[in-house]
């Protein structure tokens, strides 16, 4: 399990729990350039541990001169309540692959908020040039904890850009994508349940 930032210790101490009933999950809608229909998918894991987004077109690609191409996505889905618990998210695992010449530049930026929440947590990652791998970025949620409501639905919002800046040398190579080249690798969305207080 994961641990919690020192700051919001106490508080996660008690959130790092599964509730014995699994809840359901629903994809209420996906759009964006980067998703589009029937090439993404939502999954709660059999522990109710994290919830996972796996994509499997989500990728900015060179336009084949000096340029800037961009792909989003957003992703709205809704979590069952749980009687007695608050879903939390304490931190999330972004993946993909790139391939970036000299000069030329792959970003992400990326976030996630529940409805009703007071704040979104966001992340962003800089790829600079030369680079050819899969890239992983972890963002720990910055107070710790992401939380939904104790009572009703749990929606979330889930959304992300990939941005590709390329320079004449990289115009038709150049690529990031939100997923690995040699296997389906997905986005893992780290779940804990904070008993709700009475």
């Amino acid at each position: 399990m994961l641990a919690c930032l020192a700051a919001a210790a106490a508080t996660c101490a008690a959130a790092l729990v599964a509730p014995a009933a699994a809840p359901g999950i629903t994809v209420l809608n996906v759009t964006g350039s980067g998703c589009r229909p029937n090439t993404t998918a939502v999954a709660l894991s059999p522990d109710r541990t994290a919830v996972t987004i796996t994509y499997s077109a989500y990728t900015a690609p060179a336009g084949g001169t000096a340029t800037t191409v961009s792909r989003n996505c957003r992703i709205n889905m809704k979590i069952d309540p749980v009687s007695g618990y608050a879903p939390t998210i304490t931190s999330v695992d972004y993946r993909g692959f790139a391939e970036v010449a000299a000069g030329s530049a792959g970003r992400l930026a990326a976030s996630y908020r529940f409805h009703g929440a007071g704040w979104a947590e966001s992340a962003a990652m800089r790829l600079t040039g030369p680079f050819s791998d899969n890239w992983l970025h972890t963002d720990v949620a910055g107070e710790g904890l992401v939380t939904g409501r104790c009572t009703g639905a749990h929606v979330l919002d889930v959304d992300s850009t990939l941005t590709l800046t390329s320079t004449a040398a990289g115009a038709a190579t150049d690529v990031i994508t939100m997923d690995s080249t040699d296997a389906v690798v997905p986005n893992t969305f780290h779940l804990s349940w904070r008993p709700c207080t009475r």
